[in-house]
């Protein structure tokens, strides 16, 4: 979920598991062919965030077991979750944003450009130094658009 500035920003997302994701240790549940359309509302869940239940796509989930070190990609607006762990074991994985930086990314803090044509190398430092400015912004900021309370 992004702020409404990045609603037209293409934005991919790598999902990678650390471990073999199963259907027993909670492997991705995917909504393929749902990108094309609009933004879903989301509601405050136990856990985080989630697609309100009337907007939820009415095709069933396809789960997508994975290798440690596959690559799986993500439009930004691909419904997409995890089944439930059943196992006695934690199930990790990382999630890798991309997007043109020229465009906003939806979040309320400075991202790590790694390489563009305007800059062919961002350092540590540059980044540390935009993150730095970000927090010591007094500013209120909401990182999402919906109410925070379920519905």
């Amino acid at each position: 979920m992004l702020l409404p500035e990045a609603d037209e920003t293409l934005i991919v997302t790598t999902w990678i598991p650390l471990v073999d994701a199963t259907e027993e240790n909670g492997a991705l549940l995917i909504y393929p062919g749902c990108h094309n359309g609009s933004i879903r509302t989301h509601v405050r869940c136990p856990y985080g965030w989630e697609i309100a239940h009337d907007e939820m796509p009415k095709e069933n989930p396809v789960l997508v077991p994975a290798k440690k070190g596959d690559v799986i990609f993500l439009h930004c607006r691909t419904p997409h979750g995890s089944a439930l762990n059943l196992s006695e074991q934690v199930r990790w994985s990382l999630d890798l944003r991309w997007h043109d930086a020229r465009k906003p990314s939806g979040r309320p803090f400075s991202g790590l450009r790694a390489r563009s044509r305007e800059k062919p190398l961002t350092a540590y430092s540059d980044w540390l130094a935009a993150w730095e400015e970000v927090k010591a912004d007094p500013r209120p900021r909401t990182l999402y658009r919906w109410p925070m309370e379920r519905t």
